[in-house]
Parts: structure tokens; C-alpha cells; sequence
């Protein structure tokens, strides 16, 4: 259940655990269990970057090259 998920994964993120942080914009990017939201994805996977998760940088480079948040 997607929306359950996003309720422990924002609980986890509110903490700063960084793969909550990830997966939860992942959620935001793709709408699943929350409302698609590419400006809460970009600001969680930027959270999680900051704290050196290598694939949030990853989809935050793409995100530069291609003006859209893209899978890695």
C-alpha cells in the first residue's frame, strides 16, 4: 500500500533518515500513494543528497540536464 508507505516514509524523512528521505520523493516523483509533486520530489532528493545519498545526486544531476526528474 503506497500510502501507507508515504505516511512511515515521511515519518522517517521528518527524522532525516536519508533513505526515507529518497524514497519517499520517489513517491512524490512517480504519484503513488501521494499526489505527483515534482517540487516536494526535487526538495526530498535534495535533503537526501545533501546527506551524500549517491542516487538522489544522481536523479538531481539528470533533473539538471533534462529539466524533468528522470529515473537514474
Amino acid at each position: 500500500d503506497d500510502a501507507k508507505a508515504a505516511q512511515w516514509y515521511q515519518r522517517a524523512a521528518d527524522k532525516r533518515h536519508v533513505d526515507a528521505q529518497f524514497a519517499l520523493g520517489a513517491l512524490y516523483q512517480f504519484g503513488r500513494g501521494v499526489p505527483a509533486n515534482r517540487d516536494r520530489a526535487l526538495r526530498l532528493f535534495g535533503e537526501a543528497a545533501k546527506a551524500g545519498h549517491a542516487e538522489a545526486k544522481l536523479r538531481l544531476a539528470k533533473f539538471g540536464e533534462t529539466g524533468s526528474v528522470v529515473l537514474a
